[in-house]
């Protein structure tokens, strides 16, 4: 008797936890849902311009300050329509993005007869110094807006060269800050014909590079566009990915590598192969659940139709290729690409609201004639099982290269290159996790 009473107190409970649970909402800004987007996807705004629209705009990078107000997004811009003299630029938000300086400012001016400007990434540290770091002509440069001035030119205020390689260079630099240590990770080719790759570390807010150093160098395959994440318990541990190429281009491979600080160096761990083969372009998370990792796997016997893939390792050894789990493929369905630049899928990926979110572009292959777009899956939905978000609807326009970074207050800001036939501009969207939901559901924790 005293069972059945208790059943009958928590019948009401439970209806009321059901209705307060169907009272939650979307907020009011809200696009409508599509039948096939996410329960968890963001609640993305319109894309906003924020590149000259005179001037075509390429490799757009979004960061957040830790004020929980300014966010910044970098590009590279045309210099007097010239495809070779393009210039690092930024444009800043005080208001989460709700609002654009109107004009983008330089970080760096190179004279039209100097060299040429690439591959800008930006980061802010935990003092809210914004750092950036860039190809310059062939080698790499790097600055910032706390001990440099911006812009930074090549006579009397020079930015600090990281790298001075010969042909072909350095190229896709990322720059990852923890606190006030800043980490950078490249690809840098030499006349050997072989690109390896490098990363540099400062410990005093980018006054300083004392450690700057291969990580992997090979005679017979190609290592380029690499990523790296902080272990979120040890800043002094490391973790690299990069894809490998065969030097006739056959195979690609994405590897893994793990770097501990020991005394003025960094220790590399033997790099190890982590993905089965046909992978490209990896994108790396580490946070207290273990390192995360999407890349993009192309089918070599269905031409250009690609998948994005996901894998992870919750172990503390993730030196030995056994910890790794098999790929899950996490987009779902094929997508593709409509032209050579970019030639592969390009995926970012973050820790968003207890989940991992991953935005990558490519085609609608059931569509005649598409356009890449911005798609979007999360693991809290099940990746692909939950649906595919599409952020854009380009038409005959392209939407590539996605970046995704979060900020204070639940903020999340994706960044995009949309490509007509004239040129590249640079646009932005923004989504709020809703505080109610949160406070609504304090014992639902995603995984």
């Amino acid at each position: 008797m005293m069972n059945q009473r208790c059943t009958y107190r928590l019948v009401p409970l439970v209806l009321a936890l059901v209705g307060l649970l169907l009272l939650v909402k979307r907020p009011a800004t809200a696009a409508p849902s599509t039948p096939d987007t996410p329960p968890s996807a963001p609640n993305w705004t319109t894309p906003t311009l924020v590149s000259l629209a005179g001037l075509s705009s390429a490799d757009a990078k979004v960061s957040a300050a830790p004020d929980g107000q300014t966010v910044m997004v970098a590009f590279n811009q045309q210099i007097s329509g010239s495809s070779v003299n393009n210039d690092p630029y930024y444009v800043l938000s005080t208001d989460n993005g709700a609002t654009w300086t109107p004009l983008p400012t330089a970080i760096h001016n190179s004279p039209v007869t100097a060299a040429n400007s690439l591959f800008v990434d930006i980061a802010y540290d935990g003092s809210g110094a914004a750092h950036a770091v860039w190809r310059e002509g062939l080698g790499l440069a790097y600055s910032n807006n706390s001990l440099y001035t911006w812009p930074t030119n090549n006579t009397n205020n020079p930015p600090l060269t990281l790298s001075a390689p010969t042909a072909p260079g350095a190229s896709d630099p990322l720059i990852v800050t923890t606190g006030t240590v800043v980490d950078i990770i490249w690809s840098e080719g030499t006349n050997s014909g072989n690109p390896n790759i490098r990363h540099a570390r400062s410990a005093d807010g980018g006054a300083t590079f004392p450690i700057n150093q291969v990580i992997n160098s090979t005679s017979t395959n190609d290592s380029r566009v690499p990523a790296l994440a902080v272990d979120p318990h040890d800043v002094n541990r490391i973790y690299a990915v990069w894809e490998q190429q065969l030097m006739d281009g056959s195979t690609n491979t994405v590897y893994f590598a793990q770097g501990t600080v020991t005394g003025g160096a960094i220790v590399w761990t033997t790099p190890i192969q982590i993905s089965p083969g046909n992978d490209r372009q990896p994108e790396i998370v580490a946070n207290a659940q273990g390192l995360h990792i999407v890349y993009t796997h192309k089918e070599p016997t269905l031409g250009d139709q690609q998948l994005v893939y996901y894998i992870r390792c919750n172990s503390s050894n993730c030196t030995q290729v056994s910890n790794w789990s098999s790929p899950v493929n996490a987009s779902g369905q094929f997508v593709s690409v409509n032209s050579s630049d970019p030639y592969d899928i390009v995926s970012s990926m973050v820790d968003y609201n207890g989940c991992r979110y991953v935005y990558y572009h490519g085609t609608d292959i059931t569509l005649v004639q598409d356009t890449e777009r911005i798609w979007g899956v999360n693991s809290c939905d099940g990746w692909q099982a939950g649906g595919n978000e599409r952020l854009t609807d380009p038409a005959n326009v392209r939407a590539i290269n996605p970046d995704v970074a979060t900020g204070p207050g639940g903020w999340i800001y994706l960044v995009y290159v949309r490509a007509d036939t004239l040129n590249r501009q640079i646009y932005v969207m923004r989504a709020q996790e809703d505080p109610t939901f949160r406070a609504l559901l304090p014992v639902i924790h995603r995984r």
